[in-house]
């Protein structure tokens, strides 16, 4: 991991210090377009990859909505952002052309080297954009496209057309899971000779049983859990993708399947979706097995005081939470879908019909009941995530895409 940088100031205009003077002639000057200031899963990616790079080779900067949780951390790290207000998620023509303005104006003042853009929205315009001012070297991060199987009719096609569009104007596409680039692949998405999948990592050093007893006692003693009750961690942004509603609907299907069981869900996080789930909570009269804990700056914190991990999501495309579970020696019920599916093994864990809350239901009644089968599961995810899902890996690799695109910069730096 590259040394901190010191913190910088605020500006209006550019905030952190300046990539340029004598350190930096040879530095190849990297900027990430990601839309959403939040810390979520492609902005976490983003902030994970800027902290990675050698100062001493790379000039991170990153290019987003607004600020927030995520410029917060950049400032922290001293890292430059530049903000685009006009970028939002939404297709929104009038909106869109005042960021690609904006998008544009920022990448020929700052004479970038790459643009590495993330998230569908964040990847169309910041591809047009990059091509525009006339950036030597675009990178696109595919994190889930923006269609999948719950996508309309309509929503697929013209998604799908927009990104066959903007892959051209990319130098290498990176996927997050092997499903989606071989479905690009064989669509004619995307050039096999551009397509690459790299899996999200996380930092294995910040998770482990071993490493944090004492955080998992001061967990369950906050939430009240006793020492043979079960924490089932629901953990990410209460949202549609995540299907948030479908818990309380597990949760009933779970208590009619033993009563006498001792158990608890925890929803650690936040979105729209909030207050409907909380009424299908006092619907479904599962007040006492199901709690909203809201959002968790450091998901290790609530991690590592649970037991069993549940993604009801209905798409994804390589999702942290599991990475984190796998980290933590923690088996998964998850949906079986893409993404997941790379993931959660036989051996780490079980796969449900994405819709079916029985079928989550029986699924978690079995780990709840198997305490040798949990232990078993958690080693395998342990191992899974030791192999696979390591963070240092994951930036080595994007680094070294970074790197064949500048081969002479390569040979400078090494002369």
């Amino acid at each position: 991991m590259a040394t901190r940088r010191p913190a910088a100031a605020p500006n209006d205009e550019y905030r952190g210090e300046p990539a340029d003077g004598q350190a930096g002639e040879r530095r190849i000057r990297v900027c990430h377009l990601a839309v959403r200031p939040y810390l979520h899963g492609a902005q976490r990616s983003v902030l994970d990859l800027c902290r990675h790079l050698n100062p001493e080779r790379f000039a991170p900067s990153v290019i987003c909505a607004g600020e927030g949780p995520l410029t917060e951390a950049l400032r922290l790290d001293g890292i430059p952002y530049h903000l685009a207000p006009a970028l939002v998620s939404p297709i929104r023509p009038h909106k869109d052309l005042l960021a690609l303005a904006r998008v544009v104006r920022i990448l020929r003042r700052e004479g970038f080297d790459l643009v590495h853009t993330h998230t569908s929205k964040g990847g169309f315009i910041g591809r047009i954009a990059a091509r525009m001012a006339g950036v030597p070297r675009v990178v696109h991060h595919v994190h889930g496209y923006a269609f999948h199987d719950e996508s309309r009719f309509y929503e697929h096609r013209l998604y799908t057309f927009l990104e066959s569009l903007a892959n051209r104007l990319a130098d290498r596409i990176i996927f997050v899971n092997h499903e989606e680039r071989r479905m690009s692949v064989e669509q004619g998405l995307v050039r096999p000779a551009k397509a690459t999948t790299i899996y999200n990592g996380v930092d294995l050093e910040r998770f482990g049983p071993a490493r944090n007893r004492d955080a998992r006692r001061r967990f369950r003693r906050t939430h009240c859990l006793a020492d043979d009750e079960l924490a089932i961690l629901v953990c990410g942004r209460i949202e549609r993708q995540k299907q948030p509603l479908i818990v309380p609907r597990i949760a009933a299907a779970l208590e009619a399947l033993d009563r006498s069981a001792r158990w608890r869900i925890l929803i650690a996080g936040s979105g729209s979706y909030e207050d409907q789930l909380r009424t299908a909570i006092l619907r479904h009269r599962m007040g006492h097995r199901v709690e909203v804990l809201g959002w968790c700056t450091d998901t290790g914190d609530v991690t590592c005081g649970s037991d069993i991990a549940l993604l009801p999501s209905l798409w994804e495309g390589l999702p942290r939470v599991l990475l984190e579970a796998h980290a933590e020696a923690l088996p998964s019920v998850a949906s079986n879908i893409k993404g997941n599916r790379e993931v959660v093994t036989d051996a780490t864990g079980i796969l449900c019909r994405p819709k079916d809350p029985a079928d989550y239901a029986r699924a978690l009644h079995r780990l709840i009941g198997d305490e040798t089968a949990r232990e078993r599961m958690g080693r395998a995810a342990l191992e899974r995530a030791r192999g696979h899902f390591c963070l240092r890996r994951q930036c080595d690799q994007v680094v070294a895409i970074y790197e064949a695109l500048f081969p002479q910069r390569r040979r400078g730096a090494e002369s």
